[in-house]
């Protein structure tokens, strides 16, 4: 189980890139969002603890650029209110941390069969 954001996206891109899925990871806001505005992506998988930013904003940004891609924010906060905020705002799911590869493949087997490209904010 791992819960830091490069553990995270270590983990995200092992589980992932083993399935064959294409992963892009992103360890800030902007590379996040610029990346999704270049190219399209299935899903994309936000921490809404990102350093120096807010993932709440970046999930409003992503559901504005890219309408289609299926939004699963990450989050330790059960508390705090962002779970809620980021369901309103139209994310998916959100997987609480700590994350093990087995919360991954359960994701993506209710999302859809045939994941090809991905994106990794954490």
């Amino acid at each position: 189980m791992v819960g830091r954001g490069t553990e995270i996206r270590e983990l995200f891109r092992d589980v992932l890139t083993g399935l064959g899925c294409e992963v892009v990871a992103c360890d800030q806001h902007d590379a996040a969002l610029d990346t999704l505005k270049r190219r399209p992506a299935f899903a994309a998988f936000v921490d809404m603890q990102m350093p120096g930013s807010d993932g709440i904003r970046l999930l409003q940004e992503i559901r504005e650029a890219r309408p289609a891609t299926h939004v699963v924010a990450m989050s330790d906060y059960r508390c705090d209110g962002t779970v809620e905020q980021a369901l309103r705002l139209g994310c998916f799911v959100c997987m609480m941390k700590p994350i093990r590869a087995l919360d991954i493949l359960g994701v993506l087997e209710v999302l859809e069969a045939g994941v090809e490209s991905l994106l990794l904010a954490a």
